[in-house]
Formats: C-alpha cells, structure tokens, sequence
C-alpha cells in the first residue's frame, strides 16, 4: 500500500469545511446514513487526490466537485432501489446543496454557542434523544417524567435553539 504525503495546509483545510463537505453531501443525499457513507468516502477520496488539488483552486469548491462525484456514485449505486432520481434531478439537488453549504455550516457553529444557553439538564435530555439516539420512552424512565412531557419538553427546548440560531444569523452582533 502506498503511504499518502498530505501537507499540513491540506488537512487543515480539510478540516475547517468538515461541517460544508457533510452538508453538501447531506443535503444532496438525504438519508442521514448513505450521506455518512458518501461523506467518509469522500474524505478518503480527497486524501489521495490531495497531490492533484490545485491551490489556485478554493479548496472547498474542489472538494464539493469530489463530493458531487460520489454522490452520483451513490445514486447510482443504489439504482436497485425503487426511487431513483435521474441525473437532472441529482444536479438541481447537487446545486442547491452547494448553495446551502456555508449556511449549515454557519448554523453547526451557531447551534453549538446557542447549545450553552440551554439548561445543562435539557442539554442532557438532548442529548440522550439526539446524540445516543435513546427512544423518548427511555429518556423518559431516565428522568422521572411522562412520555408527554418529554416529548414537551424536546419541542420547547428545539424551538428555543432555532429561535437563538434564527436571531444570531439576522443579527450576528447580539
């Protein structure tokens, strides 16, 4: 196996549009896990090409041309499958998704500030729902309240989140 020489510029770059690359790739894909998959494989594309990435090209335009590749991989691949989108289809998704980039990736970075204005106990009951994916039902044993009042407390706490990101976004200065 060939060992791979990336520079250092490289990965950085790689890394600060982690969050732009999995939200183009998300947004084209849909299914939270196929564009996981995509994603990683797009990664381990971009590290073997990082000898051909040319630097008067923005990186992050190039790595969306690498992503878009294994998207359509990905549809086509999965051709099997009853819905199938046609190649038209998958570019106007590949577009719009690329348009969108830089906003989720704004969005990730303001829902981790606006995460810190949240009780630590709903930070935890978030993330028992979203980050270790425990059924409300489960949560709900956990911290002695009704199924109901979970699912409550989730719609307040999420609607308090978007409400921060929505503010920060219009006026970033608060």
């Amino acid at each position: 196996m060939n060992s791979l020489e990336i520079s250092a510029d490289f990965l950085q770059l790689l890394t600060q549009y982690q969050l732009a690359i999995r939200g183009y790739i998300r947004g084209a894909v849909g299914n939270a896990f196929d564009a996981d998959d995509v994603f990683q494989k797009t990664n381990i594309i971009l590290c073997q090409k990082a000898s051909q990435w040319n630097q008067d090209i923005p990186f992050l335009k190039w790595a969306f041309t690498v992503a878009r590749y294994e998207v359509m991989g990905h549809f086509r691949d999965q051709s099997r499958d009853k819905l199938i989108f046609n190649d038209t289809v998958i570019e106007l998704m590949l577009d719009d998704s690329e348009a969108l980039a830089p906003q989720m990736e704004k969005r990730a970075k303001l829902l981790k500030h606006c995460l810190q204005e949240v009780s630590d106990e709903n930070r935890s009951i978030l993330e028992a729902r979203y980050g270790s994916a425990q059924t409300i039902e489960q949560i709900s044993q956990q911290v002695g309240r009704s199924i109901d009042g979970v699912k409550s407390l989730l719609k307040r706490v999420r609607k308090k989140i978007r409400i921060c990101i929505t503010m920060k976004m219009e006026n970033p200065v608060l």
